[in-house]
């Protein structure tokens, strides 16, 4: 099966951000198919992409559990 190619336009930051947002909620609400090459289906971006949006997101949901903790 050939890899599939997707061709779009440059993404502005703004977009980018907005596009991260929305993947991210995906990610949370939908535990049952948030597999990422599902969600690079889906979405049409890369990979690499989706995994670095979410190790960020979690690196700073968990820095930010970790300093309530340490109150």
């Amino acid at each position: 099966m050939a890899k599939k190619i997707y061709k779009h336009p440059k993404r502005t930051p703004e977009q980018l951000k907005r596009l991260a947002k929305r993947l991210l909620k995906y990610f949370f609400e939908n535990p049952h198919a948030n597999s990422i090459k599902f969600m690079s289906d889906k979405f049409k971006v890369g990979q690499s992409f989706i995994s670095k949006t979410i190790e960020t997101d979690l690196d700073r949901r968990f820095k930010n559990a970790d300093r309530v903790r340490n109150l």
